[in-house]
């Protein structure tokens, strides 16, 4: 830690100035020992296990507990077998809109648990935990506590609910959190060349997991810039190295070389569409901003009040300016990544885990604050222990509501038997890993398949016509449509009605095997060809 320690005029008081802190900001070199955090401790590690309980219980359902988890196993057994992830759209395959890290990741795991979704979500529960271990890591370097830093942690695994309960799901979302947790973190608390690197590397992985990771890493590198050109940038060691620019040189070389480069790699190669898929697939997506208004009340102040309005009195209150525009460019990069995916027609709520995570370390450094600034308030603590008790009980959930159906594993085991036994190929776009399971061929998946046909970009309409010739020409000897009725309206409306009949669904009541996380589509009505 640079910076020196100052006697007081009295010779009894010692405190540290860091080096991210303004001089005149001191910190105490000792955490004050009257804040009354144990029952929070308490409380917090209950929420978290209350969690894990039910994410323990819905890792080992054998069918999706949201709808795109099929989706990315397809992704990961192309990745096995050597296929490229961002060929020329067809009805056989079009990837989801994302980099390829996650399926990377992920591809050691199968060695010991297979290809499956349960390796999907073991990689998500991880990926939660290093997040647990980045929030109580950066929370403990402000406020030099590791109570604080074990509650916020807890307070971040218990937003599981109003965050759709996606932390555990087999998808890029959690891995992305941890990723983005851990860059801030290293970026926070080092000032060396390795550890501005090692920051640079992290945001670079979050950004080859999910590009919106530029969007939050950007304006933290605005802020190195801002830091080094600073007159309180200019410590002894940096005018000594002549290294003035360190962290914007490091940090943002780091991440911007390594992200240039990886793309340039992807999308090197006769026939890959990298930059097709990742900029512009959902490019036909409308932004709906009247929806603002409920996204900043439902997804920030009703959902973490205490966490909202604490910050808010932090970013008024506060003397130390520099940590406060640290935290705030953090903020302003996740609603940057957070407000525009979540007004998109199609948005869903697993936007939310980075925004509530930033919250959570964003609480914990203006508590760090305020309670040093305010520590001659004997109130002050107690009111802040209450409120932190307070917000974790304001999240409690029933954990049941989030594990499977009754009987939904007894019916997917039955509807796998049926398919297995259709003669011919089988269709299912929205759930094509059905198929897989059965032995089938899978193809394109709805999602993607959507997003390219909003999009109108080149390609749309030949994977249009192909699914069109397909269905014309009788290829599967079943098709099962999804209970949104999708095939009813794509590639037509009248492809699917001619060459096939419906001859019901295939579930006898809604909801049967319907997705435990995110939208609600299942697998619904059955066609079979019709007779020549």
């Amino acid at each position: 830690m640079s910076g020196g320690t100052r006697a007081s005029n009295q010779g009894v008081n010692i405190s540290v100035v860091t080096d991210g802190e303004e001089p005149g900001i001191e910190r105490d070199a000792k955490p004050s020992t009257s804040w009354p955090l144990g029952p929070v401790v308490a409380l917090a590690i209950v929420a978290a296990n209350v969690v894990f309980w039910a994410t323990f219980q819905r890792a080992f359902h054998p069918f999706e507990l949201e709808w795109m988890e099929g989706g990315v196993l397809q992704h990961l057994n192309r990745v096995i077998e050597g296929l490229p992830l961002y060929p020329a759209p067809s009805i056989d395959f079009v990837p989801y809109p994302y980099p390829p890290f996650y399926y990377y990741l992920a591809l050691p795991f199968t060695k010991l648990t297979g290809a499956s979704l349960f390796t999907l979500r073991l990689v998500s529960q991880l990926a939660t935990l290093a997040s647990c271990l980045a929030i109580f890591a950066i929370v403990r370097h402000e406020s030099r506590r590791w109570d604080l830093g074990v509650v916020c942690a807890g307070l971040f695994v218990a937003t599981y609910r109003v965050s759709g309960a996606y932390m555990d799901v087999g998808r890029i979302d959690s891995v992305f959190v941890a990723l983005v947790l851990a860059g801030i973190y290293f970026l926070r608390t080092r000032d060396d060349v390795l550890g501005l690197v090692v920051a640079g590397g992290f945001a670079f992985l979050a950004t080859l997991t999910k590009q919106t990771g530029l969007a939050i890493f950007g304006p933290m590198m605005l802020w190195c810039l801002y830091r080094d050109a600073s007159s309180f940038s200019t410590s002894k060691a940096a005018l000594d190295s002549g290294f003035r620019f360190r962290r914007t040189l490091l940090f943002s070389g780091t991440t911007l070389g390594l992200t240039v480069a990886s793309a340039a790699v992807l999308s090197s190669g006769e026939g890959n569409h990298f930059f097709f898929y990742v900029l512009g697939a959902q490019s036909g997506h409308e932004i709906r901003w009247s929806f603002l208004p409920y996204f900043l009340w439902n997804d920030l102040i009703w959902a973490l009040p205490f966490a909202v309005g604490t910050v808010g009195v932090w970013v008024w209150r506060s003397k130390d300016r520099l940590s406060v525009l640290f935290y705030l460019a953090f903020f302003v990069g996740i609603a940057a990544a957070w407000i525009v995916p979540r007004a998109k027609v199609g948005g869903a709520m697993n936007n939310l885990i980075p925004l509530h995570a930033c919250l959570v370390v964003l609480l914990g450094a203006a508590l760090s604050d305020l309670l040093r600034s305010e520590a001659h308030r004997a109130w002050v603590p107690r009111a802040a222990a209450v409120g932190l008790a307070m917000q974790i009980l304001w999240l409690a959930f029933d954990p049941r509501i989030a594990l499977p159906r009754p009987g939904d594993v007894e019916r997917g085991v039955r509807f796998v038997k049926q398919l297995a036994n259709a003669k011919g190929e089988v269709l299912i776009p929205a759930h094509g890993y059905l198929a897989g399971l059965a032995g089938k061929r899978v193809y394109a998946h709805q999602m993607p398949v959507d997003d390219l046909s909003r999009s109108g970009l080149p390609g749309a309409a030949s994977v249009r016509d192909e699914f069109a010739r397909a269905i014309a020409d009788r290829r599967f000897g079943l098709i099962v449509d999804s209970t949104s009725r999708f095939l009813e309206h794509y590639p037509n409306d009248h492809v699917l009605a001619e060459h096939y009949r419906k001859v019901g669904p295939v579930f006898e009541k809604e909801g049967q095997l319907t997705p435990r996380s995110g939208w609600q589509v299942a697998p619904g009505a059955v066609w079979v060809p019709r007779d020549e």
